[in-house]
């Protein structure tokens, strides 16, 4: 199938992009109007002509999983995205040094950097720089929504309703992250981040599958198999032995220094609008320029400093993230129930690449870990099967892969009270008269 005959299966503004590009890239115009069509342009230049193609394929997954529903601009936008972050750029020894030291230092000046690695201060500059501008390496933040005033929420629910009188469009715009999960029927799994205090309202609202609340956010990054100028070199059978003797051993490791852990807890901070703005700045890009934040936030560069400084030492963990370099493939592992200690999971997990770690609770107060596997392409059905071997005998849990993801790390600003420094409370549909599946597991 042609992407031209998937245009009936997108909704106006998505079918308005892809004509345009289909007519820029026809003319070969190299100053399109319209610079998300530059942006496509430059992408199909750099893949060589291939976007069509793979755009063709995203889009026939998504259609068969939307059932007749539109693709709306977001889907189109973050599948574009996804693409994006599909090329990959090869790392010399130097790049993995830098990279390694602003891992477990992601606070860290320029000079500090340079210092330690032994480089000129001018050669970190310019090459911190380049794996900036090729987004290989950014500096976002891991958030507690606790010190917002947030409680963040995941929910799994297998019959995703996005139409009419079947959404509640308050609740919509409390959605942060949305991830499609395949291993059987499809699901979506959803991150709401909601006023603290309407942990319940998702549960009551969607009536999901599961739901869990989360307590703690975890990130790792590991470039201990990567090879320079080859890639990822993961053994997986050896470090599922490894797995295996943590699992039997009990084994205590210590963290090391690039393994970053926000608990979800804390007093609000007494916020005005515009530091809930930066704070959403900021949780994007922890090094953006003062003089920009100022601009953005419409304050001084004294008190965008101020402001600063503040969230990143209340509410904002700075961390190094890593992309294009070859972890195409995303494995969802959702731990139930474990003989062991969470601990020994988390400590060969942090062999890996780079893992996300949810410590979450469910609705019946149990403690369980949702972890995210970034992985080179080709490793998720082995490791799936590594994983299967090591886990059976002591675990009860279940693996996923991700067809697509979007989503931010905060809700937007605009739905906060500076006048009485709160979130807008979300309005609940009219009132159920039946109660929820976790509401009756939870009367059993």
């Amino acid at each position: 199938m042609k992407l031209s005959d998937l245009l009936d299966t997108l909704d106006k503004e998505s079918k308005k992009l892809l004509s345009a590009f289909f007519q820029e890239k026809k003319i070969r115009s190299s100053m399109p109007h319209d610079h998300r069509v530059a942006e496509m342009l430059e992408l199909d230049a750099r893949m060589g002509g291939a976007l069509t193609q793979t755009l063709t394929e995203h889009l026939l997954t998504l259609k068969a999983y939307l059932q007749g529903r539109p693709v709306k601009l977001e889907h189109l936008t973050f599948i574009l995205r996804n693409i994006a972050s599909s090329y990959e750029v090869k790392l010399t020894s130097t790049d993995l040094k830098l990279i390694s030291y602003y891992a477990s230092h992601p606070e860290a000046t320029p000079s500090e950097a340079a210092a330690n690695l032994k480089v000129a201060p001018s050669w970190e500059r310019r090459r911190r720089g380049e794996l900036v501008r090729k987004n290989v390496i950014s500096f976002p933040a891991v958030v507690n929504p606790a010190r917002l005033g947030l409680r963040k929420v995941v929910v799994l629910v297998d019959e995703p309703q996005t139409s009419g009188e079947e959404v509640n469009v308050s609740l919509a715009k409390w959605l942060t992250a949305e991830h499609l999960l395949w291993g059987g029927p499809p699901l979506l799994l959803q991150v709401y981040t909601v006023p603290a205090g309407w942990a319940w309202l998702p549960i009551r609202e969607l009536n999901p599958v599961r739901a869990w609340l989360v307590r703690s956010t975890a990130y790792g990054l590991n470039t201990a198999s990567y090879e320079p100028g080859l890639g990822w070199k993961l053994n997986v059978e050896a470090w599922g032995v490894y797995f295996k003797e943590l699992l039997a051993e009990g084994w205590e490791v210590p963290s090391e220094s690039s393994w970053r852990r926000v608990e979800h807890e804390g007093t609000p901070l007494p916020l005005e609008a515009w530091e809930v703005k930066a704070a959403a700045l900021l949780a994007a890009d922890t090094r953006m320029r003062l003089e920009a934040l100022a601009e953005a936030i419409g304050k001084s560069l004294a008190a965008a400093h101020q402001c600063k400084q503040k969230l990143l030492a209340d509410a904002l963990t700075p961390i190094l993230n890593l992309n294009h370099v070859g972890l195409s493939e995303s494995l969802l592992l959702i731990l139930e129930e474990l003989d062991v200690s969470f601990q020994a999971v988390e400590a060969a997990l942090r062999e890996l690449p780079k893992i996300w770690v949810y410590k979450v609770e469910d609705f019946r107060g149990s403690e369980e870990l949702l972890c995210w596997l970034e992985l080179p392409s080709g490793l998720t059905h082995k490791l799936t099967r590594v994983l299967e071997e090591v886990l059976a005998p002591v675990a009860k849990y279940s693996l996923y892969f991700r067809g697509y993801h979007l989503g931010s790390s905060l809700p937007s600003p605009s739905l906060y009270n500076g006048k009485k420094k709160s979130w807008q409370p979300p309005q609940p549909a009219a009132e159920k008269l039946k109660p929820s599946r976790l509401e009756k597991k939870r009367s059993l």
